[in-house]
């Protein structure tokens, strides 16, 4: 996947609900990795436990070849690291789980799980647009995208 971020165009990735997304990686970290979603102008955090397959072009699969540097900063940087940056940014969020798509803002964000407050994805989170806390384990997060 690190060979991989070094490409202008992107990449398809098929999650392991099966659906294929196609992300033009800018930032790979230890078990994450970021970047623009090709066809929206949202971004996204990828979770590598969420990935199935990647689906390379040849062009790309014979960069995948070629050696690269390790040892950045992010190469260290863990999935709960990322959330509590978007939790401290108050972003809204759309997490991708298993059972489907929920929209909200992080609240809180633990070792393994975080808290997320479901609300409408168009507005900000306000007391009374909160339809209820979700406390989802992190491995069930198959996608996070940011608009």
């Amino acid at each position: 996947m690190a060979a991989l971020a070094r490409t202008p165009d992107g990449v398809r990735i098929r999650l392991v609900d099966g659906s294929v997304i196609e992300l033009v990686p800018r930032t790979v970290g230890r078990d994450w990795v970021s970047g623009d979603l090709l066809g929206t102008a949202a971004q996204a955090v990828l979770p590598l436990h969420a990935v199935a397959a990647l689906l390379p072009t040849a062009a790309q699969l014979q960069r995948s070849l070629e050696p690269i540097a390790l040892g950045a900063v992010t190469d260290r940087i863990g999935l709960a690291f990322v959330l509590r940056d978007l939790a401290r940014r108050r972003r809204t969020v759309q997490l991708t789980t298993p059972e489907g798509v929920l929209a909200g803002t992080v609240d809180r964000v633990g070792r393994d799980h975080l808290d997320l407050a479901v609300h409408p994805a168009d507005g900000w989170r306000r007391a009374g647009s909160v339809s209820r806390v979700e406390v989802l384990a992190l491995a069930q997060i198959l996608l996070v995208r940011v608009d």
